[in-house]
């Protein structure tokens, strides 16, 4: 799951869209987050997770932040460019989490980031 994380973190920050974003859901493992010159990340990224990973990627002009988890797990991970590591942001209430308990953690993660 870290990897995966990683993986979508390097890429989301490599090059988005300024609203927060669906990078992956647990049916599909793909999507493109679109750059612009006016945002943190400039260029398209091609994003691919496995088909169990929701992952969600918001942006300002001076920062971004990602989350994600597996539906078959029960934390979000998430990180930003506010530095530090990847790490544990939260934990799920039930056995598995949902897309929609990403979203917290992100907001907080690119406050922290920007």
């Amino acid at each position: 799951m870290k990897k995966v994380f990683g993986i979508v973190f390097c890429m989301a920050v490599s090059g988005a869209a300024f609203a927060q974003q669906t990078v992956c859901s647990s049916t599909t493992g793909a999507a493109i987050i679109s750059g612009n010159p006016a945002n943190f990340v400039r260029t398209d990224v091609a994003v691919k997770c496995s088909n169990n990973v929701d992952a969600r990627f918001n942006q300002t002009a001076n920062g971004a932040a990602v989350t994600s988890s597996s539906i078959k797990g029960k934390h979000i991970f998430g990180g930003s460019t506010g530095g530090g590591s990847v790490g544990v942001q939260g934990v799920c209430a039930s056995s598995t989490c949902t897309a929609a308990q990403l979203d917290a953690p992100l907001a907080i993660l690119l406050a922290a980031a920007t």
